[in-house]
């Protein structure tokens, strides 16, 4: 039982997916200048994030620790890509808050 309380296998495997799109998408050097297909892609993105968050949830695999495991992956991620602090912590800030509210959506 507890075993799979600590498991964060796919927490780890959704904070890459999570990582790896984000730089595809917005490289931390095309922060300032963005464009509207760019966008279209980011936002494409963040949809795909949040469907893999609530079908976590779904399943019962988000719990408080994974959440805040999932926000210290991305956030060292994300600080190691060169992203300017401000916009890590405004982007994990949101990426957390969306996992808490993911398992409330169906209820």
């Amino acid at each position: 039982m507890f075993r799979r309380l600590l498991d964060t296998s796919e927490i780890e495997s959704l904070a890459t997916f999570v990582v790896d799109g984000l730089r595809r998408e917005l490289p931390p050097e095309r922060l300032g200048r963005r464009t509207g297909k760019g966008d279209e892609r980011l936002a494409a993105h963040e949809l795909q994030v949040a469907r893999r968050l609530s079908a976590l949830a779904e399943a019962g695999g988000l719990n408080l620790y994974k959440k805040a495991k999932l926000g210290g992956i991305v956030k060292e991620a994300l600080v190691g890509a060169g992203y300017p602090q401000d916009f890590v912590e405004r982007y994990v800030g949101d990426l957390v808050a969306l996992a808490a509210t993911a398992g409330l959506r169906k209820r």
